[in-house]
């Protein structure tokens, strides 16, 4: 568990991350998720309760509306 002033939240939306395969191997786009507000950033969180996140009923990534 957070230990020092824990804050729970959870993006907004989902977003979606696909693989596909061909004859020159995995193919994919790659996706970065950072873990505290940036400046021009392209999500939205809310805040979650601790017991919410323990339940695992929250989403773990998103893309804006």
């Amino acid at each position: 568990t957070f230990r020092c002033d824990p804050d729970y939240a959870e993006f907004e939306r989902n977003f979606v991350f696909t693989e596909e395969t061909n004859q020159e191997g995995v193919q994919y786009h790659a996706i970065t998720v950072t873990l505290q507000p940036v400046v021009g950033g392209n999500i939205r969180t809310k805040r979650i309760s601790r017991e919410e996140f323990l339940r695992g009923n929250h989403r773990t990534a998103g893309l804006p509306r």
